[in-house]
């Protein structure tokens, strides 16, 4: 059983700096999809609204978090092999 075991500091502040490492990425890999598409993503995203690419630009998040996810799935479960 785990118990409290994620309260301690050194877990808790592992996993912010993990989970913020993860924001830092995602971020730059906006920007760097940004400068790379003809369009301002920002501007077409915030300013004008465009639902049509706010789905698009989120189900290639959603695919590539689940991709990750699941390859981290399988590594798991070849370990415990």
């Amino acid at each position: 059983m785990m118990g409290i075991e994620w309260l301690k500091p050194c877990v808790f502040f592992g996993s912010m700096l993990f989970a913020l490492i993860g924001v830092a990425i995602f971020w730059l890999c906006f920007v760097i999809l940004d400068k790379l598409t003809p369009c301002d993503l920002w501007a077409e995203l915030i300013e004008k609204r465009n639902t049509a690419l706010a789905i698009v630009v989120g189900s290639n998040v959603h695919c590539d978090r689940a991709h990750h996810l699941g390859r981290l799935a399988r590594l798991n479960l070849r370990a415990q092999a």
